[in-house]
C-alpha cells in the first residue's frame, strides 16, 4: 500500500512542478538526464520492494493446526561446575538436553506483541516483549525449570510467538531427560537422524513416517495416537498422526530401558511476509 503511494505521490509533484521545470529542462538538457534516471531509479525501488512481499501470511484460525517453523536458540544450564551447554538450533521442533534452566532466543518473523511458554505445568505470557538491544533480531528469555513436575514427567516446552499483523509461529522444544537410553532411526519428512533416547518429528498429517530400534520393543498405547504394529517388533512404521503425540517404546526384555518420541502432524503450512 505505502509503495502505491508514493509513486502516486511522485506522479502528482511531477504533474504540478511541470510548468516551472520546462524551461529549465529546455535550457539545460543534462539537468533532464539526471532528473529522467532519479525518477526511473525510485520507481524501480518501489516496484522491487513490492515483488519481495510476495508471500503474505493471511489471518490464521485457532482450530488449524499450522507447521511449527519458529526459529529459536537454546543452551542448557545443568550446575555451576558445568555451566550452560552447546547451542541448539530448533526450527519449530526439536530435542534439547536436559537442564535446570534455558536460556532461549527466539527469532521471530517480523516482530512479537506477544509470547507465551507453555509447559506440562504452567502458561506465561509476556505482552509487548522487548529486545536488549534496539538492532538484535531475536529475543531473549531464561526458563527456570520447577523440580519435580517439569523434571520428572514428560514435560516439554511450546513456545508461540504472536504478532498484530497475523506473523504468528511456533516451535515446540523437546527435553532429553537423559533417562531414557534406548537409541533409535527416526526417518521423518525426507530426513534420516539417529537419537539418543529422545527423538522428535514434524511432518503432514497423513504422510507415512518411520521409527527403528536395534531391538524388539513395545509401545504405550496413547488415545489419539495410532501406530500399526510392526512385523519384527523393531522397525514401526505410522500415518503421521493429527496434533501431537508422545509415544514412549519399552524393551520388550527390560521394560527400564525405553525411548520418548515426539510427533506433531500439521495441516497447512503459514505463508510468511518477506521485506
Amino acid at each position: 500500500m505505502w509503495r502505491l503511494a508514493v509513486i502516486t505521490f511522485l506522479t502528482v509533484m511531477g504533474r504540478n512542478l511541470w510548468p516551472y521545470l520546462k524551461p529549465v529542462l529546455d535550457k539545460y538538457k543534462w539537468a533532464g538526464a539526471i532528473l529522467f534516471i532519479f525518477t526511473f531509479l525510485v520507481l524501480l525501488f518501489s516496484l522491487f520492494l513490492s515483488g519481495c512481499a510476495s508471500l503474505v501470511a493471511h489471518n490464521l484460525s485457532s482450530s488449524t493446526r499450522y507447521q511449527k517453523d519458529l526459529k529459536i536458540e537454546v543452551k542448557a544450564y545443568t550446575d555451576a561446575e558445568h555451566g550452560y551447554g552447546p547451542v541448539h538450533t530448533v526450527e519449530g521442533m526439536g530435542v534439547v538436553p536436559s537442564g535446570n534452566w534455558y536460556k532461549v532466543k527466539v527469532f521471530p518473523p517480523e516482530t512479537a506483541d506477544l509470547i507465551s511458554l507453555t509447559s506440562c505445568h504452567r502458561e506465561i505470557k509476556s505482552f509487548s516483549p522487548t529486545k536488549k538491544r534496539r538492532w538484535d533480531k531475536f529475543y531473549e528469555f531464561t526458563i527456570e525449570v520447577v523440580p519435580g513436575i517439569e523434571t520428572n514427567r514428560i514435560c516439554d516446552f511450546q513456545i508461540g510467538l504472536y504478532e498484530k499483523k497475523g506473523q504468528h509461529a511456533w516451535a515446540t522444544i523437546v527435553i532429553d531427560s537423559g533417562i531414557r537410553k534406548m537409541p533409535a532411526l527416526v526417518k521423518c519428512n525426507g530426513k534420516i537422524t539417529q537419537y539418543q533416547g529422545t527423538s522428535a518429528c514434524q511432518a503432514k498429517e497423513g504422510l507415512i513416517e518411520s521409527i527403528e530400534f536395534d531391538r524388539k520393543v513395545i509401545p504405550t498405547k496413547v488415545v489419539g495416537c495410532t501406530i500399526k504394529e510392526s512385523p519384527d517388533g523393531k522397525r514401526w512404521e505410522y500415518l503421521m498422526n493429527a496434533g501431537e503425540c508422545t509415544i514412549i517404546f519399552f524393551d520388550a526384555l527390560d521394560e527400564r530401558i525405553s525411548h520418548k518420541h515426539v510427533t506433531y502432524g500439521y495441516e497447512i503450512i503459514v505463508l510468511r511476509e518477506f521485506e
